[in-house]
């Protein structure tokens, strides 16, 4: 978290503000979300997973608020110890998928917008039992949406960061063929910071 802290705060948002149409939009977020899993009822014990996320992305401004572009992101999530016995692993989960955003600038100093996104991805995961390694492999697709703000410091470049948003998610295990489907709301658990830049056409 600290590396995380530090790596937002060097490239701390340069982001333009008031983009217009027929622009290139070209930029990329760094991501962190922490989620806690009781097991066992109120008294149970809590399962910890520790995401970290890297988010590039490339866009065409058509209109003064409407973006449709093309997005990749690499994750990694870190997993703790559970009350099962597992010691612990990480799943790394690759992405690929579209998006329209919708901005709305609220002054010359704030800016709101939303992503509305969806693709395919593909996870790894690796769970220690205590006497072996358990390798596991899955596809599938999501379907998002997340809200951001935008503040304006100078010269239309300032910070851009979200604290989460709501996501569907669908994954099929390659081996097992098992299925899996579920709804993620992370606002509040989940922060990105980004860097973006409109070019002219």
């Amino acid at each position: 978290m600290k590396k995380l802290v530090l790596f937002a705060a060097v490239v701390f948002g340069l982001t333009t503000m008031n983009a217009q149409k027929n622009s290139i939009l070209l930029g990329g977020n760094v991501g962190y979300n922490h989620t806690e899993n009781k097991i066992g009822g109120s008294a149970g014990e809590k399962e910890k997973l520790d995401s970290y996320e890297w988010a590039p992305y490339l866009g065409y401004q058509f209109t003064d608020n409407l973006t449709i572009g093309a997005k990749v992101s690499f994750k990694k999530a870190d997993i703790g110890k559970d009350p099962q016995g597992f010691q612990g692993g990480d799943e790394k989960t690759n992405r690929i998928g579209g998006f329209l955003r919708y901005s709305l600038p609220l002054s010359e100093t704030f800016s709101i917008s939303g992503d509305l996104g969806a693709g395919w991805q593909e996870t790894k995961n690796r769970i220690n039992t205590g006497s072996e390694i358990i390798k596991i492999k899955g596809d599938g697709f999501y379907i998002g949406f997340e809200p951001s703000l935008f503040i304006n410091f100078k010269n239309n470049f300032g910070l851009n960061f979200s604290i989460g948003g709501v996501e569907y998610n669908h994954m099929k295990e390659k081996v097992s063929k098992n299925k899996s489907n579920g709804v993620d709301i992370t606002f509040g658990n989940a922060f990105n910071i980004g860097i973006s830049k409109n070019f002219s056409l």
